[in-house]
């Protein structure tokens, strides 16, 4: 199969993304904003579609034919990577860069609808590929023309250094227990030493917390939208729109998705803990519909003298 390519990002040297500062400040102040001027148009939620193929398969997208020569998996890892490079030039406001990753004229329109952003809202342009949790691909065209693929992500800012934070968090607990378990049989610790300690551990263990920022962040969503002219050409991003989900979801939609996103911060994979919660949503639909079924029926049967007899 013919790996994607996407845009020319050989030419330039491999960013090092650093673990993100965790970050104590809410990301509701990250902006909403589109190349194109319009955020309304977005995409900013699974079809039913998508959802059917997380339920059978665990996975948004199944593979597209061969003979378009695009591979979900890598077409999606590249795309992440062009995302990444492109939001830090963004950040940083070094639109000269973008030539031949980005379309001359979504560099316009991003010009034109950033040059108002605050210096704290621009600390949410920059996309780190890690934060990203879920991707999957609404829309996909292959013609004469050429190809278009539009990706949907979602990401939370700081979620690299929250991982990497709960990981470290683990491995201290793991020590000090250790520690304390082989001076405790050596006799070397005392009742009072052991509980004094296990309050220490947990005192630094709080001041790490990785819990806070991830209750103090918000989702953020993004469209990236892609062209080439042919299978065998570099993909160029030719819109790009990203949506807080504050602006985009209800209230206990994004409390859901971040309830998702927190038990797979647990260990479980997040695709898995999404298919599970889809699963276990369409049990409960076919067993409301079933109940109002009989009811409807048992109803329909009463009225039409198919009730019991009358003695």
């Amino acid at each position: 199969m013919i790996s994607s390519r996407i845009c020319s990002l050989s030419r330039l040297k491999p960013r090092q993304f650093v673990i993100n500062p965790l970050i104590h400040r809410k990301s509701s102040f990250a902006p909403s904003y589109s190349s194109t001027g319009d955020i309304k148009k977005s995409i900013t939620k699974l079809q039913n579609e998508r959802i059917a193929s997380m339920i059978i398969y665990g996975k948004p997208n199944r593979p597209f034919p061969e003979e378009y020569g695009l591979d979900v998996e890598s077409m999606t890892e590249g795309a992440k990577q062009a995302i990444g490079v492109v939001s830090e030039f963004l950040e940083e406001e070094e639109y000269d860069k973008l030539g031949g990753l980005v379309s001359p004229e979504c560099i316009a329109g991003l010009k034109k609808n950033l040059a108002g952003l605050t210096q704290e809202e621009k600390r949410y342009l920059r996309i780190n590929p890690e934060d990203i949790f879920f991707s999957f691909i609404p829309v996909f065209r292959s013609n004469e023309a050429g190809q278009t693929v539009t990706l949907v992500t979602f990401s939370l800012p700081g979620l690299l250094g929250i991982k990497e934070r709960i990981k470290e968090m683990r491995i201290k607990m793991n020590e000090t227990m250790e520690e304390l378990k082989k001076e405790s049989q050596e006799g070397k610790l005392k009742v009072g030493e052991i509980t004094e300690t296990l309050k220490a551990s947990d005192k630094v263990l709080k001041e790490m917390d990785p819990y806070k920022t991830f209750q103090e962040n918000e989702i953020l969503i993004g469209n990236y939208k892609f062209e080439r002219e042919d299978k065998m050409a570099d993909w160029t991003l030719v819109e790009i729109t990203q949506v807080n989900s504050v602006a985009a979801w209800a209230w206990i939609f994004r409390k859901r998705w971040k309830g998702r996103l927190g038990i797979s911060l647990r260990g479980p994979d997040f695709y898995s803990v999404l298919r599970y919660d889809y699963m276990t949503d369409f049990v409960v639909y076919l067993l409301m519909l079933n109940l109002i079924t009989a009811q409807y029926l048992g109803i329909f049967a009463m009225g039409s003298g198919g009730g019991p007899p009358t003695p």
